[in-house]
């Protein structure tokens, strides 16, 4: 049988968990902000590893997201890698990560969650 390493192996679901705890403190950390992250979703790789996890944020508005887009992302997703480091993320899982980001209203004319977040 070969080994699991934390980059193959889940342990339950616990990277999903992690990344997602990870994302909400980063939302918290940002909330203040004139185009604050309000949502957030978290795909998980098929594998159950740790590596290509890939997040959406949602912002409130078209607006609200092209500013945040424009401006604080690149800090956003900054300071959502360090916390995953923190949490025991290994580097390359780190790089792998992909970030996007909509709106609630974008979302709403996909037909819904689901539907807006492929």
């Amino acid at each position: 049988m070969p080994k699991k390493t934390a980059t193959t192996a889940d342990r339950g679901g616990s990277w999903r968990a992690r990344l997602a705890d990870c994302v909400a403190a980063a939302e918290r950390e940002q909330l203040g902000s004139a185009c604050p992250v309000v949502d957030h979703e978290v795909v998980a790789p098929s594998d159950g590893g740790a590596e290509d996890f890939f997040v959406w944020l949602v912002c409130r508005t078209k607006a609200e997201r092209r500013t945040f887009t424009d401006t604080e992302q690149a800090r956003f997703v900054s300071a959502l890698k360090r916390r995953m480091l923190a949490a025991g993320f290994p580097e390359p899982a780190v790089a792998s990560l992909a970030v996007r980001a909509t709106s609630r209203e974008e979302v709403d004319a996909a037909g819904g969650r689901f539907a807006a977040l492929r």
